[in-house]
């Protein structure tokens, strides 16, 4: 069955691709029958109450802040309210808007004096400018982070396309990831395919063009119109910077970034024992919680060409030097376990020209990344997407100075990778059908314990594996 919607797919994968701009509303959240959701009871939305209608993210989020960015409708002015479970107000902060250069605005709020133990409710008001009656456009509940979990679970996502050709595969595959019910969802790229050629020629994407290919997208995808929002912490890859492997010379960069940080970002939050900070330009950044950091990098904003050799390339040619050394200092300063997300691969175990990955592209930066590893106390692990296969490499002290692991996961619903052969693959970790990771992952002695499962289509599960790391 998985090699005959695989063949199928890839024998559609040259047809012209059709996009449904308008008419073709989220299904509402609440009507959807969904499997059981585990360790708690999915809060419902108020009788009779339309939710899913808007294009919602809940972003970076701490124990006690979130940030939750909102596509309005231009012409729209909307009031926002978050409520606690004793229907008492929370603060929030409408502290910007992005302007579209069409239909939509993206409206972003803060709220402050949030409890992790505590649902909240948020709903979306429209009051009339003649009447001042209020309509609720729509409502959604979420949390903070709950940093009291002995075993905090999150996702790992990559390449989510929109067009008709997944249309089967698409919802089933969020209500699969609804139903674990993940502390928050960690994004490595490609949340759209901004280079669609029904609507942009690649490298000549003008920022309607990507505004627009953005809101299609996030009008398809079930996560930014489930009920129940979930923490998402993101960076990019090649697809929804603009360019199937794009580099800084991409001529609407500076468009992408402001919709990705527009849809995704906001301002630094701290409070207690976590925090989300900014890394330098770009998309890059930190989430520490948990006992653990999470660097999200920036694999596009300084990305030097790959057509580039070994000979040519530049020191820093995969990152950037200010990202790299951002990196790289934080890890020096501080000895706590770190993840390092990036979109595309860091180690080509494959050794295949045509896969992207730090290895591959830029061996200089690669040379001097491994060995500047070699020098820190923070153990790490990697996690990346893009290649539209899911995997786990092992790699060895001989390599970074300790044992560890990548962790590859893609693709949610893309176009399938062809496979092939990779020796720093662990026995048994491998997907070639859509999936996404689950992971659990804790602190112990100054080291990981980290459980990983890698998920499909509903009843489909491609390995379940344990990893220790220290050094």
């Amino acid at each position: 069955m998985k090699f005959q919607r695989r063949q199928l797919l890839q024998a559609f994968a040259s047809l012209p691709v059709i996009h449904f701009l308008s008419g073709c509303s989220p299904k509402e959240d609440s009507s959807q029958p969904t499997v059981q959701t585990k360790n708690t009871k999915e809060i419902l939305p108020t009788s009779g109450m339309k939710t899913g209608f808007l294009s919602i993210i809940q972003g970076p989020t701490t124990d006690q802040q979130t940030l939750i960015n909102i596509f309005s409708p231009r012409l729209k002015t909307y009031t926002y309210e978050v409520t606690d479970e004793l229907g008492q107000k929370q603060t929030v902060e409408k502290y910007e808007t992005v302007k579209g250069p069409f239909f939509y605005n993206i409206d972003k709020i803060k709220v402050s004096g949030l409890n992790p133990q505590t649902n909240y409710k948020l709903q979306i008001l429209d009051i009339s400018l003649t009447s001042g009656s209020r309509s609720v456009v729509d409502e959604r509940s979420f949390k903070s982070l709950d940093l009291s979990k002995a075993n905090p679970e999150f996702a790992l996502v990559s390449c989510m396309a929109d067009d008709y050709r997944f249309n089967d595969v698409i919802d089933p595959m969020w209500n699969r990831l609804k139903a674990e019910n993940v502390d928050f969802i960690a994004i490595t790229g490609d949340v759209v395919y901004v280079d669609d050629k029904n609507l942009v020629e690649r490298q000549k994407a003008t920022e309607m063009d990507i505004w627009q290919r953005y809101v299609d997208t996030f009008k398809r995808i079930p996560l930014y119109h489930w009920y129940n929002l979930k923490p998402i912490f993101a960076t990019w890859d090649d697809h929804d910077f603009g360019t199937n492997d794009g580099d800084k010379n991409f001529i609407g960069k500076e468009a992408a970034t402001k919709i990705f940080k527009g849809a995704f970002f906001g301002p630094e939050l701290t409070s207690g024992n976590t925090s989300w900070t900014m890394g330098p330009g770009g998309t890059s950044s930190l989430l520490t919680a948990f006992g653990q950091k999470f660097f999200f990098m920036d694999d596009r904003s300084f990305r030097q060409p790959n057509k580039e050799s070994a000979v040519t390339s530049q020191p820093y040619g995969h990152w950037g030097e200010s990202q790299h050394r951002w990196l790289i200092d934080n890890l020096k300063q501080d000895p706590t376990p770190a993840w390092i997300i990036n979109g595309n691969q860091f180690f080509n175990g494959a050794k295949k020209t045509f896969i992207e990955s730090l290895e591959q592209n830029h061996p200089i930066e690669f040379k001097t990344f491994v060995d500047e590893l070699k020098t820190i106390s923070a153990p790490v692990v990697f996690a990346s997407g893009d290649v539209h296969l899911s995997e786990i490499m092992k790699i060895s002290k001989d390599v970074i100075g300790f044992d560890s692991y990548e962790f590859t996961s893609s693709s949610m619903h893309s176009y399938l990778g062809d496979g092939w052969v990779n020796p720093l693959r662990v026995n048994g970790a491998y997907a070639l059908d859509f999936n996404f990771m689950v992971f659990k992952s804790n602190v112990n002695n100054g080291g990981f314990n980290i459980n990983t499962k890698c998920l499909g289509l509903p009843k489909e599960s491609f390995f379940d594996m344990n990893f220790e790391i220290s050094r």
